[in-house]
């Protein structure tokens, strides 16, 4: 009787993607009880373990090479007008921390918590990113794709550039409202 596990590799060979998603799916069904923690490593990119956080308990917007290109507006946003817990007060601070709630629910959970908050998180960002004036036409077809991408909550969106490219939006929204309008709570809202 042969090993089944030497179907999958050799000794020496580097898996291929195909081979890995196997062992996961055989290492699952061996261990259901380590069924998330499989699942999380197979899926949760590598990038994502290694980010440095800065400096406090707020996580959010660690600048990267190739990231946010208003990092310093992003992080005053973040800083100032987005609370630690519960919906901002302002239209910018709501959109910034709608835009990390979906990111870390994509790149965290892989949507497995995906509900009716998220959805109103995204209507929100469509609503205020997509119909104002304040943001060029390029930039509105590329965020209109981006969040018809994150709407697609069964196949999550865990690149980093899709959620920066959402906070550049942001942050040329705060920039185009300066006088920073009230954002009306949504009692509906829980996350």
């Amino acid at each position: 009787m042969s090993d089944p596990g030497r179907r999958f590799l050799t000794v020496g060979s580097s898996p291929t993607p195909a081979t890995e998603c196997r062992i996961l799916l055989l290492l699952s069904e061996l261990r259901p009880d380590l069924h998330w923690a499989i699942w999380v490593s197979a899926c949760w990119p590598a990038r994502l373990q290694t980010r440095r956080p800065i400096s406090g308990n707020r996580h959010h917007f660690v600048r990267q090479d190739d990231g946010v290109r208003y990092f310093e507006d992003a992080r005053t946003i973040w800083q100032t007008q987005v609370p630690k817990r519960g919906q901002s007060d302002t239209v910018a601070g709501e959109l910034l921390r709608s835009v990390e709630k979906l990111r870390g629910e994509a790149q965290r959970n892989g949507n497995l918590n995906w509900g009716d908050g998220h959805d109103r998180m995204l209507a929100y960002l469509r609503s205020h990113l997509l119909e104002s004036e304040a943001l060029p036409v390029e930039e509105r077809a590329i965020l209109t794709s981006d969040l018809d991408r994150l709407a697609d909550f069964e196949h999550p969106a865990t690149d980093d550039a899709l959620f920066d490219r959402l906070s550049d939006g942001v942050v040329l929204w705060a920039r185009a409202h300066p006088e920073g309008p009230a954002h009306e709570h949504d009692p509906a809202l829980t996350i």
